[in-house]
């Protein structure tokens, strides 16, 4: 990828060591070429869907904490009722659950399970005695005036700490991972405008993770498909990019799925790299 970059007024070897940069970033810092902001209100983290089921757990956490585990290390089945009567869902869903399951344990409950590990790992809740415990960091994440702080925490603990094959277990990319600094700056070029989900991994993954991951593909999956399993739907559940139906495929009438930046995008999401450095990555075409 990096030696196809064209010389120009910023050459391709000057590249280099900012992507060297971008790709060893601390998420954490505000100084360094990725930056994540603190500063969102309670309406524009709101957003995200993450932000409110873990909102939710912490809450019932706090209120009914300790809260006892099962044997096998699960949430009990009243504490899984609790987050399920209060979990933002509409109607039809909320029968969908009912008929597929008898009763609700918290791995029928993904966005409740997801919130949990998120939030443990995080180090809003922790476990002492076989009991989930709020921590004085969780605590704090309930303040409405703290929403831009837990917000930036469960974005950088979801993609930096939590394996994202866990969450999308169907093909196994590290690579999408590894260097999603990249893939985020270029999905800020190129989902500007609507973009077709079967296109974006040709031109937002780096030419190596992209070779990987068709190495890895069965015969009837999309790259499109996977793409949006590590990277688009998480970050369609943080609110930053949004999903419509395109055109009808030809020959096989599958609708194409579509995906833009929302605003939120750039109220949270910064690089701090010379103005050359995106155009050359878009004009390499990786």
């Amino acid at each position: 990828m990096i030696s196809q970059i064209p010389d120009g007024p910023l050459r391709g070897d000057q590249v280099v060591p900012h992507l060297a940069q971008l790709l060893g970033a601390d998420w954490e810092s505000e100084e360094g070429p990725l930056r994540l902001a603190t500063d969102l209100t309670a309406e524009e983290a709101g957003a995200s869907s993450l932000f409110t089921d873990a909102g939710l757990f912490l809450r019932l956490v706090g209120e009914l904490g300790p809260v006892r585990l099962t044997q096998t290390g699960n949430l009990t089945r009243n504490f899984v009722a609790a987050f399920f009567k209060d979990m933002p869902m509409d109607q039809e869903m909320r029968v969908v659950y009912r008929v597929m399951n008898k009763v609700l344990n918290e791995m029928d409950v993904h966005p409740l399970h997801v919130a949990r590990i998120v939030c443990t790992l995080a180090g809003l809740v922790a476990k002492r005695n076989r009991k989930l415990h709020l921590t004085r960091r969780g605590q704090a994440m309930l303040d409405a005036a703290e929403s831009g702080t837990f917000y930036r925490r469960l974005f950088i603990t979801f993609f930096r700490k939590l394996n994202l094959n866990y969450v999308y277990p169907m093909r196994d990319v590290p690579g999408i991972q590894h260097t999603l600094p990249l893939i985020l700056l270029a999905l800020g070029q190129a989902a500007r405008e609507w973009a077709d989900i079967d296109e974006l991994a040709g031109v937002v993954l780096p030419l190596p993770v992209l070779d990987d991951l068709r190495a890895r593909m069965g015969p009837y999956e999309k790259e499109g498909w996977i793409l949006a399993g590590y990277v688009l739907r998480p970050l369609e559940g943080f609110g930053l990019i949004q999903f419509r139906a395109g055109t009808r495929e030809p020959k096989v009438g599958r609708i194409r799925q579509e995906v833009s930046l929302t605003p939120l995008w750039d109220r949270f999401i910064r690089f701090d790299l010379p103005p050359g450095v995106p155009a050359l990555l878009r004009a390499s075409g990786w």
